[in-house]
């Protein structure tokens, strides 16, 4: 039973390191040699430089439902196109928002700046203006100076105080 024992273990060890060491093998059989070797760094920035100056070209974006969007998608079918491929587009729809013009506030006669928040709706908002004591509109222009240093009261560290 002993020397049973003592050799089935090396069998199990030679077993399983045999069955590691099996070099794997792809699942298909797809060579893509010619897609590795076609997809090069230059290319890729080369494409990146274009929509980067399709980008800058239309307001620094070319988020959907702009400009810099129909330009970045001819490019992309262009270059398909050129390239052998037949394109064809999807619409759908989706949330989009813009401002289409600046955000105002006005109170009586003055107007203050503001911002819109994401994915505000559109219009006019009227309503009363309640006055507050603990808010300054505008801002004050120039920051409030630092409050004065105060002396230490004692050099000694300060010790947690005690439970009752």
């Amino acid at each position: 039973m002993r020397f049973v024992r003592k050799a089935a273990i090396p069998a199990a060890a030679l077993l399983l390191t045999g069955l590691a060491a099996t070099p794997a093998n792809a699942v298909d059989k797809v060579n893509s040699k010619k897609l590795r070797d076609a997809v090069t760094v230059n290319g890729i920035l080369g494409h990146e430089r274009v929509l980067q100056r399709i980008a800058n070209q239309n307001g620094g974006t070319r988020a959907s439902g702009t400009a810099g969007h129909v330009a970045s998608a001819t490019y992309v079918k262009d270059t398909l196109r050129a390239a052998g491929y037949r394109v064809s587009e999807q619409e759908f729809t989706f949330p989009f928002f813009r401002d289409l013009a600046p955000a105002t506030l006005t109170a009586g006669s003055a107007s203050y700046p503001t911002d819109t928040f994401t994915y505000s709706g559109s219009g006019t908002v009227t309503g009363t203006l309640v006055p507050t004591t603990d808010v300054q509109v505008p801002p004050p222009a120039t920051p409030a100076s630092p409050p004065a240093a105060r002396p230490p009261t004692s050099r000694r560290p300060a010790t947690p105080p005690r439970s009752p």
